[in-house]
């Protein structure tokens, strides 16, 4: 089954196999944040559709890996780009982190300008597109 939660909390202290952040040119809020807890400057810079995964051990993160998805840069990352990144999460974590059976991403657009109602939409349908494109591996998730 595909289950979608919404949770308010600490992204960090979230029980999940796998957290995934948007990298869009450079570190903010919640991408940030990891990066610090990392204490490193992961990810490096990155392009749109880059992906860097991340094994760490910090015990500020509970998630045993992270995911890191190059997107546009901010000003640029519109409703159209969160669908996208909804998916491409998804199906990057089908492929790459088979294993992984949950998987906890950020509600992006707020504090930029975005509506959160649209963003979280938009979000969901990427999530959706993930599940149609690719029944088998996304019901794990």
């Amino acid at each position: 089954m595909f289950n979608i939660q919404v949770v308010n909390g600490d992204i960090f202290t979230t029980k999940a196999d796998v957290l995934v952040f948007k990298y869009a040119g450079a570190f903010y809020g919640a991408d940030a944040m990891a990066s610090r807890l990392l204490g490193t400057e992961t990810p490096g810079p990155m392009r749109p559709g880059a992906i860097q995964i991340v094994e760490h051990h910090s015990q500020d993160i509970w998630a045993p890996l992270i995911l890191f998805l190059g997107v546009v840069e901010l000003s640029a990352f519109r409703y159209e780009n969160i669908r996208k990144f909804g998916q491409t999460s998804i199906t990057t974590v089908s492929r790459e982190i088979p294993s992984a059976r949950a998987v906890a991403m950020t509600i992006h657009g707020v504090g930029y300008g975005l509506d959160e109602k649209e963003a979280t939409l938009a979000l969901f349908a990427g999530l959706a597109d993930a599940r149609r494109s690719d029944g088998n591996t996304s019901d794990r998730i």
